[in-house]
């Protein structure tokens, strides 16, 4: 009798043993799993970001045909003469939605140019989303500061 009652207390601490090593078990893949999510989450921030930056500088160090740099200024004066609808300023919008189109296709964004005073020029319709750094540069003696979002 009293060898099976040591046989049975035996078992019962075996089945208890096994039953805690099952939680921890699932306990550790839980926690994994939380931080393979997060993990994945910040990556495509990353790239967002990164995405953001080498996208606005190729746009307005790229001096090919079209100078987003002059449009840009062109655009800036025309706003200071009043001239809200001025050709400088539809065309810097046409020309940028057609480069940023072809980058991040159907991905929204949206980009702002101010000077130090005031922003005189957004487009794109992202409001919340991850930004690129400032790029600030310098046309004919007045500093422009650009960013772009994407979402």
């Amino acid at each position: 009798m009293k060898i099976k009652l040591i046989f049975a207390k035996k078992a019962q601490a075996e089945i208890i043993g096994l039953a805690v090593l099952v939680v921890l078990l699932v306990f550790i893949f839980v926690i994994a799993l939380k931080f393979k999510f997060t993990l994945g989450d910040n990556n495509i921030d990353v790239r967002k970001s990164l995405t953001a930056n080498n996208l606005l500088n190729a746009l307005i160090k790229e001096q090919g045909d079209i100078d987003i740099k002059e449009l840009i200024n062109t655009c800036y004066f025309e706003k200071q003469k009043g001239q809200d609808k001025g050709q400088g300023c539809l065309e810097l919008k046409i020309e940028l939605n057609k480069a940023i189109s072809i980058v991040l296709g159907r991905t929204a964004y949206q980009i702002r140019i101010r000077t130090d005073e005031a922003e005189f020029f957004k487009e794109g319709t992202c409001e919340k989303g991850i930004e690129s750094t400032t790029y600030r540069f310098k046309q004919k003696e007045t500093l422009f500061i650009a960013a772009l979002k994407i979402c």
